[in-house]
């Protein structure tokens, strides 16, 4: 999935051209074309600013563009009986052991991406 302005400004992740991580911070429209956004390299720990289609330079490539957006991880916490078969799953571990405190059932947490 390209890089799309508006589900990165509600929070999605997006990805580097170099395949790094980097979070939305702020979006200040009346700053120059090459700095309206604020970001977050999970990787590297500093602040990039870009332009609104991604890019570092607006109008030329650098290897910290940011070209798609990350993969959404969810995480379930699923209960099993003692027979292994599947009985509930749970947004938290909390939730998970409340209704189901240690009677011989396991909580397993799973996680993989939003479709």
């Amino acid at each position: 999935m390209n890089f799309n302005l508006e589900q990165f400004k509600n929070g999605q992740k997006a990805k580097t051209r170099d395949g790094e991580t980097v979070r939305f911070i702020a979006y200040i429209p009346e700053a120059d074309e090459d700095w309206r956004l604020a970001a977050f390299n999970e990787a590297t720990k500093e602040v990039q600013s870009y332009a609104e289609n991604g890019r570092v330079y607006a109008n030329e490539e650098n290897s910290t563009d940011l070209v798609a957006m990350a993969p959404t991880i969810v995480e379930l916490w699923a209960v099993y009986d003692q027979a292994g078969e599947f009985v509930a799953g749970f947004n938290s571990e909390y939730a998970a052991r409340q209704y189901y405190p240690d009677l011989g059932f396991q909580i397993v947490r799973l996680t993989g991406e939003a479709a």
